[in-house]
């Protein structure tokens, strides 16, 4: 048994000798180490069909080809394709919308107006896509609101006026709730409409507003379309102040913008204990007021100083828009009468004295006259009550 187990315990320290075509015999006791991954591509499973096509991506990359006829042409393409719903799922709309906002402010007037339809068009379709973006995208209004160029001044309230629709009242009460103030100041501005707001708290200074107006009055040589554009204003201007300083139900009677409508309602009593779709919700609870409400000493005294100071000085305030939260309806009032009533309602009182102006437009004068009135009507009920 010896020499046997000495020949076997040999074997294991002998050098095996290979052979050509023939692999070398594994032992029992070999461990085998390979394995195989798999891995889980979870923006392939949960988003299949909506990855953004390349042949779109590189469509929208022209939007900003330095020849404004690129830029056109793409727009056109680019509307064209929103009619026909071919690109529903794999369309890059969120990078469609940022390509758009740059183009407000831009040079060319084709572009801009093909710019207006295709975010009209998206106002309709991707309402929730654009109140994601409404912020920047009022930056860029409220920019082209005081541009050098005065076409562009004249085509950003167009822009305006797709952001503030009946049709789409949910992206509207969030426009005007975050930027009643900023949106209102410009506006003011724009027209040439006297304000009240403190000289170092505007962000436009006195001589470059009267630049802007002289140049508005210059270069619009014809009168019907200086008619025109100023009965546009005052139109969206009634519709801006109607939508931020009365109630919510002022406007949701409308069937296509009920929240419950008379078909789909439980019981007559049902909306009643329904959330609106207002702005300010609550309001009636005075839940977010910015200001205390003064006392009626208070009133009196604030309406005597008034009437002395009313011949040898401007009544100025110190509210800063910054700082100023436009969330509550009150604040809204209180904003528009203490900086921009006197304003507006100078500005409406000289249309609707001047002859030169039409009947359209002394008629929307007279509108928005008695919409300021009914503004002063309800912030005096806040005062008191």
């Amino acid at each position: 048994m010896a020499p046997k187990y000495k020949t076997k315990k040999q074997k294991d320290f002998d050098k095996r000798k290979l052979k050509v075509g023939k692999t070398v015999t594994k032992s029992s006791n070999l461990t085998n180490t390979a394995f195989q991954s798999k891995s889980i591509r979870v923006k392939s499973q949960l988003l299949s069909g909506q990855n953004d096509d390349p042949e779109y991506v590189k469509l929208l990359s022209l939007l900003k080809h330095h020849s404004s006829s690129s830029r056109h042409e793409v727009l056109v393409q680019i509307e064209r394709e929103i009619e026909r719903h071919d690109f529903r799922d794999n369309f890059p709309f969120d990078q469609l919308v940022s390509k758009l906002k740059p183009l407000i402010l831009d040079e060319s007037k084709f572009v801009r107006e093909r710019c207006m339809i295709i975010l009209k068009k998206l106002a309709s379709t991707k309402t929730e896509l654009l109140v994601l973006h409404q912020s920047s995208i009022v930056l860029f209004v409220l920019s082209g609101m005081s541009h050098i160029s005065q076409s562009i001044r004249n085509d950003s309230v167009k822009f305006l006026d797709i952001l503030i629709d009946f049709e789409h009242i949910f992206l509207t009460n969030v426009v005007v709730r975050d930027h009643w103030g900023k949106i209102l100041r410009n506006f003011i501005h724009l027209i040439g409409w006297r304000s009240g707001e403190p000289q170092h708290l505007t962000s436009q200074s006195t001589s470059f507003r009267v630049t802007t107006n002289t140049a508005t009055l210059n270069s619009i040589k014809s009168t019907t379309t200086k008619s025109r554009q100023r009965l546009f204003q005052v139109k969206l201007l009634s519709r801006f102040l109607e939508l931020g300083a009365m109630s919510a139900d002022r406007y949701e009677t409308n069937a296509d913008n009920t929240l419950i409508s008379q078909k789909s309602q439980i019981h007559s009593t049902t909306s009643a204990y329904m959330i609106p779709r207002g702005a300010d919700p609550y309001g009636n609870l005075k839940l977010m007021r910015f200001f205390n409400p003064p006392t009626c000493m208070e009133v009196t005294l604030a309406k005597s100083k008034e009437c002395l100071q009313k011949h040898s000085a401007r009544k100025t305030t110190n509210i800063n828009l910054e700082d100023y939260s436009s969330h509550d309806l009150i604040n809204r009032r209180k904003l528009l009468m203490e900086l921009y009533y006197e304003g507006i309602l100078e500005g409406v009182t000289e249309i609707m004295n001047d002859d030169d102006s039409d009947s359209d437009l002394k008629s929307a004068a007279s509108s928005l006259e008695r919409l300021l009135k009914e503004i002063a009507f309800q912030h005096n009920e806040d005062v008191y009550n």
